[in-house]
């Protein structure tokens, strides 16, 4: 018999591959949206919190200002197709610059969204009656346990993964690291 343990690291594990092959087919519609990782973080970002400053979005990616600038203007100012977020000064204080998800923006993250639903639905068709009933409790249990997690339980599994990616990419001499990592490489 399986311990719990074990139990719960299968789990996981299936969880992963499930994702990865969502997005194994789902890739080619991503690629023709032609935005980089970073312009759809920010996307995701702006539909998850609504409008936000410049220098807030800076900081949930933690970039540069100019970075983050950079990034917002090519999804302002696209060579193709409609802008997807707009940026607006704040009247009070003109160093304020806030950025909104446009009409297109909102409809670009909500089709990623349905494609992965669509996607996974099609999949369950292929389960029996009883093991749709069994998956829809074991993953209503595990969405009211994540939300019931507290801040503090998750940052003490994400903090140590976060500071070991952070050592390992700020700590190269590598030319090709230092483009991860935005410093110059001593070679």
């Amino acid at each position: 018999m399986i311990d719990n343990h074990n139990r719960i690291r299968e789990i996981s594990s299936l969880y992963q591959q499930i994702l990865q092959e969502l997005n194994r087919q789902s890739v080619p519609y991503w690629l023709e949206l032609d935005l980089t990782f970073q312009q759809m973080k920010v996307l995701y970002i702006l539909k998850e919190n609504g409008p936000l400053k410049m220098s807030e979005l800076s900081e949930r990616l933690k970039v540069s200002m100019p970075t983050i600038t950079g990034i917002v203007s090519r999804l302002v100012e696209r060579r193709q197709g409609s802008p997807l977020i707009t940026r607006a000064t704040n009247s009070q204080d003109r160093r304020q610059v806030w950025a909104h998800l446009t009409e297109v923006g909102k409809a670009v993250t909500e089709q990623l969204d349905n494609l992965n639903r669509n996607l996974l639905e099609v999949a369950l068709k292929h389960v029996s009656e009883s093991n749709l009933e069994n998956t829809q409790l074991g993953l209503s249990q595990v969405y009211s346990a994540l939300k019931a997690m507290n801040t503090s339980e998750a940052a003490t599994v994400l903090e140590p993964l976060d500071t070991s990616l952070r050592e390992k990419l700020t700590t190269s001499n590598s030319p090709s690291d230092a483009i991860l990592t935005g410093s110059p490489a001593t070679v």
